[in-house]
């Protein structure tokens, strides 16, 4: 395999495994990670459900739910600076891919990559949506 080849997918690696470590007492997780840790909180519960169509379709709205509760970080470029994604950046697209990319509307490339949020964020959300 060419060098390029090779430190490209290291790359790659390294970047898909920075929203997965640790950071102080709280954790850093993928977007898709927390939405489908959300979605299977409340499953079976009395908040309304999608349970149609492919899991990644139910995941992103999943992210579009928990992003309108906590922030989003995200990078414009793989392996970019983790940064908070504005929310009124937010409103402009939509997640795909059970939440690992934001793309706004009309547009064919993905604005933000490499999403992330906060555990404890997420587990805040889960709280107040279980007790709703």
């Amino acid at each position: 395999m060419p060098l390029k080849d090779l430190l490209g997918k290291a790359v790659r690696s390294l970047s898909l495994d920075r929203a997965k470590r640790a950071a102080g007492p709280d954790r850093a997780m993928p977007m898709r990670e927390a939405a489908e840790k959300v979605y299977n909180a409340l499953d079976g519960t009395t908040f309304p459900m999608n349970h149609s169509g492919p899991m990644e379709a139910r995941l992103a709205s999943m992210a579009t739910m928990l992003a309108a509760r906590i922030p989003v970080r995200g990078a414009r470029v793989a392996g970019g600076a983790l940064e908070v994604v504005p929310r009124e950046e937010l409103q402009r697209g939509m997640f795909r891919d059970g939440g690992k990319v934001f793309r706004r509307h009309a547009e064919t490339a993905d604005a933000w990559v490499e999403l992330a949020v906060m555990e404890s964020d997420v587990q805040e959300a889960i709280r107040q949506l279980v007790a709703k």
